[in-house]
């Protein structure tokens, strides 16, 4: 072996010694630091501004275009300790991606924003297999700390760090180890980021609720995915589920839920009339299932088709409720000029929030088991009193035009 290739070895096995080094005195120093404390760590030491280094990380994710990372979320919550893991996926510009792989009943589930916008998953637990369609603020998407699996990209978590970065929240930053505290306005931290030095990416995620620990999330594995197809991000065939949306929501409603100040007009009425048509349609369809099938109303055994049909109707629901709410806002704007409708914003707005409850335990019942039918069948006469109570206030209101 000549001189030159002994030299290059030498040099390539000191990069590599100085590498692995550096990565261990990372290790080691973060190691070394109470992570878990509501105490700020960047508060009165040699900190500096975080937007820079946030600026830098976004702009270095920015630039893959597609990637895959492993993730492990571990919240305190009331009801105990919840470790939810999973395999998450992203194309640029917003395809993803996230495969569960521990979550309780939802281990095994999948879930894909497609290339056209769609939300689709397939379920886990006693529903695995099942293919439904999600409204973006679907229960079901949301992990145990509260956050949007669809929120789960490191680009959009950074940009919400980045966002909250305002005069209102301090955020600081210490360059070694690299950590970006988000502070409260007394001092104590609200998130805290550890950084990779070598990624420049988030390897730790903290939040803190009433100065505790509430969720810590890990991000590890980081792998650039260029072989990554957009087929990859779709399930195939449409859900079942899509029988039930046969259209795309009403135009105005989706302008409604940017700005619930634009002023009402027949369209937005017509628009309101249809979504309340189809709660009224999926409430016809639990009713079937009840009637048809006795095995499903059986407290001992539940058939997959009625529990699917269950899930289905519920999840049609809950998007219909999605698109309603800001409609409760509209009503107060009104009362400006028409000052009986501020009730009215009241009771569309009461009825809603209890409408939703009862979509939570339909949603819960459907994952058990053993699903309790007689609970399903209460939260459905449950249901539709509530539709009647929101059909009249949009009639007074109609009225007004």
């Amino acid at each position: 072996m000549n001189s030159c290739k002994i030299r290059n070895l030498h040099i390539a096995a000191l990069a590599s010694f100085f590498l692995c080094s550096a990565a261990a005195g990372f290790a080691a120093a973060v190691n070394q630091l109470d992570l878990s404390s509501p105490l700020s760590m960047c508060l009165g030491k040699d900190a500096v501004d975080a937007k820079s280094i946030l600026q830098n990380s976004l702009e270095r994710i920015h630039g893959i275009k597609a990637y895959s990372l492993e993730t492990v979320l571990t919240t305190y919550s009331d009801k105990g300790l919840v470790v939810e893991t999973g395999n998450l996926y992203f194309k640029s510009p917003n395809l993803l991606r996230f495969e569960v792989l521990k979550a309780g009943s939802r281990s095994g589930s999948v879930l894909v924003r497609e290339a056209d916008g769609k939300i689709e998953g397939t379920m886990g637990g006693f529903l695995k297999g099942l293919k439904v369609s999600f409204s973006p603020a679907s229960k079901l998407l949301k992990s145990a700390n509260g956050f949007s699996i669809l929120d789960s990209d490191l680009e959009t978590l950074l940009s919400r760090l980045y966002k909250n970065s305002n005069p209102q929240m301090n955020c600081l930053a210490l360059k070694s180890p690299e950590i970006v505290e988000l502070l409260e306005s007394d001092g104590d931290v609200a998130e805290r980021v550890v950084f990779d030095s070598e990624q420049d990416i988030p390897s730790q995620w903290s939040i803190f609720r009433a100065k505790k620990l509430f969720s810590v999330l890990k991000l590890s594995n980081l792998k650039t995915r260029p072989e990554l197809t957009d087929e990859f991000f779709s399930l195939g065939s449409r859900s079942s589920a899509k029988s039930l949306d046969e259209e795309s929501p009403p135009s105005v409603l989706l302008s409604l839920l940017k700005n619930p100040r634009l002023k009402p007009d027949l369209s937005l009425f017509q628009s309101l009339q249809m979504e309340l048509q189809a709660i009224s349609n999926a409430l016809s369809t639990l009713e079937r299932v009840k009637k048809e099938s006795k095995v499903a109303f059986a407290e001992e055994a539940c058939d997959f088709a009625s529990r699917a049909t269950v899930l289905n109707s519920t999840l049609k629901i809950e998007s219909a409720l999605t698109l309603m709410e800001p409609f409760g806002l509209t009503l107060q704007y009104m009362s400006e000029a028409k000052p009986q409708s501020a009730e009215w914003s009241k009771s569309w707005t009461a009825a809603l929030q209890a409408l939703n409850e009862s979509v939570d335990e339909l949603i819960e019942e459907c994952q058990l088991e053993y699903p309790n039918f007689e609970k399903i069948e209460k939260e459905r006469v449950k249901i539709a009193a509530l539709l009647l109570e929101l059909k009249n206030t949009l009639q007074k209101a109609e009225a007004l035009l």
